[in-house]
């Protein structure tokens, strides 16, 4: 979640600065941050089930390091 943070900010004072206002930048980057927050919520449990089946179908395990 930090680095989508990092990525919301730099990309959206890089795109749009002197194109809008502050407070327009910073309301754009709250509602970017939280809509990508909720993506990633919503789709990290589908990344473990599929890690689950691949590992069940296959005996392959993921390395963490």
């Amino acid at each position: 979640m930090v680095s989508q943070l990092i990525d919301t900010v730099l990309f959206t004072y890089i795109a749009f600065w002197g194109i809008m206002p502050l407070s327009s930048l910073l309301a754009m980057i709250t509602s970017l941050y939280l809509v990508k927050w909720l993506i990633a919520a919503c789709d990290t449990p589908f990344c473990y089930l599929g890690a689950y089946i691949i590992n069940r179908l296959t005996g392959l395990k993921a390395h963490m390091n």
